[in-house]
């Protein structure tokens, strides 16, 4: 199991992930039009989101706050030339992933769940967080997510605190989670 840079080499893989249910984010399952593109011109839909150079960028939250986008590593964890799951390492954070996201967001295809994937492809992500000279690293999984923070937790996740998308207190509930990189 390796964490690789996003490629065309793992197509097949990526796209079968993509028809069980793979999505980018626990908080958006991708539309049928990006399903399609996905499965019709994969090349495009490639070029579009990983040959991309960072570039600021605001983003809108649903509450009509804009942050600004912070740079990122996006990995694929990858085993035995198969695609299992993303990663992407925010090399720092705003005032929005401070309070919501985390320098780590990750998502595992729905078929290699409950497999240990979580666990081992966070860890490999942290080895990239140290190199990057990141002392401390925030995390936050859904609150009904067990599997999720369970990875955390095995991997020196020690809880914060519990809270909700400002825009929607009434929505999921995350528990954020700080992991000491330091020895």
């Amino acid at each position: 199991m390796e964490l690789a840079k996003p490629s065309l080499e793992y197509r097949k893989s990526f796209i079968e992930a993509v028809n069980e249910g793979f999505s980018f984010s626990s908080l958006r399952d991708f539309t049928e039009e990006e399903k399609q593109k996905i499965n019709n011109d994969f090349e495009s839909f490639f070029k579009e989101k990983y040959d991309r150079v960072f570039a600021p960028a605001k983003i809108i939250c649903e509450d009509g706050n804009s942050y600004d986008k912070v740079p990122d590593t996006t990995y694929w964890l990858v085993d035995e030339g198969e695609f299992i799951g993303q990663f992407s390492l925010r090399h720092y954070l705003n005032d929005f992933l401070f309070m919501h996201g985390g320098n780590i967001g990750y998502v595992i295809r729905p078929s290699k769940r409950k497999m240990g994937y979580a666990t081992k492809g966070l860890g490999l992500v942290l080895t990239e967080a140290r190199k990057l000279g990141l002392d401390k690293v925030m995390i936050s999984a859904k609150e009904e997510n067990i599997g999720s923070w369970k990875a955390i937790e095995k991997n020196g996740g020690e809880l914060d605190n519990v809270t909700a998308m400002p825009w929607d207190t009434s929505g999921p509930r995350f528990k954020r989670y700080w992991i000491n990189l330091i020895n």
